[in-house]
């Protein structure tokens, strides 16, 4: 009997024993499957995290290198002072301005208008709305357009405005004229104005044994450019049918005297 009695004590010492080793097990096990939902729960959290930052630091990106600009009361003012700046405008126009320049809104834009006022250099990328055409006043001219992409120099001496894409009209002492896309108009510090074609543009010219200087001459007076070269070829014979810009027809008439353009600035060419 006491041989029984001390065995039974024994396996119940050792039953303990594997109850607290269970016990040890279980709770160990359940601390990891605990910490492994932790684990889920924060990288889920850091990834939920990242996918809502990424759009928003792309909208802030976004607003602050376009500088949106939101519909407000009374004139607002733009300017670029010592680096260009671009601002897109309450009715989705976007406006480049270079620096010096200074955009100014009229109270009410976008609303029952779209009325601005500018000094300087900018380039136009206008959000086009048939009801409400966007009139750019320029002080001795002003510049009406619907929808379209042009430039204004309103800062240089002699004040500029051409057209890339759509249709603008100018209004200047008293007379309106119309823009095609690749046209430019020029006002002179002398208020005179002129209507040209960009050098990019696209034209056709025919000569029926014209003298070379004739053929210059139609180039100067279609791009408003000088083209100096060797008076030696001023009587020289031009005949055919040319296509192209300027430097695609001056190239092409110019190939029989070896004469090649070089560019020396915006309105003058030189034949070498």
């Amino acid at each position: 009997m006491e041989h029984f009695d001390k065995n039974w004590k024994k396996v119940a010492e050792e039953r303990q024993i594997l109850d607290r080793e269970t016990d040890r097990r279980v709770w160990a096990a359940i601390q990891v499957k605990a910490a492994e939902r932790r684990r889920a729960r924060s990288t889920y959290g850091r990834v939920a995290a990242a996918i809502l930052l990424i759009p928003l630091m792309g909208l802030m990106f976004y607003l602050y290198t376009s500088k949106d600009v939101l519909p407000q009361t009374g004139t607002v003012h733009f300017t670029a002072s010592k680096a260009p700046e671009t601002y897109r405008l309450p009715d989705g126009s976007e406006v480049k301005l270079e620096a010096g320049s200074v955009l100014t809104l009229a109270e009410g834009f976008g609303g029952s208008h779209r009325q601005v006022t500018f000094e300087g250099r900018a380039y136009f990328d206008i959000a086009k709305d048939p009801n409400k055409p966007f009139v750019v006043n320029a002080k001795s001219f002003e510049v009406q357009v619907l929808g379209t992409r042009f430039f204004l120099d309103q800062m240089s001496g002699e004040k500029k405005v051409e057209l890339f894409e759509g249709k603008v009209e100018i209004a200047h002492a008293g007379e309106r004229v119309t823009l095609a896309p690749q046209e430019i108009w020029v006002k002179d510090e002398n208020e005179r104005s002129y209507l040209f074609d960009a050098p990019e543009a696209i034209n056709n010219f025919t000569f029926d044994n014209e003298n070379y200087d004739y053929a210059i001459q139609k180039l100067e007076e279609t791009y408003r450019v000088k083209i100096d070269y060797p008076s030696a070829y001023k009587t020289r014979k031009i005949s055919g049918s040319f296509h192209g810009s300027l430097n695609d027809v001056l190239t092409i008439i110019s190939y029989p005297f070896n004469l090649k353009p070089v560019k020396i600035n915006e309105r003058e060419i030189e034949l070498k």
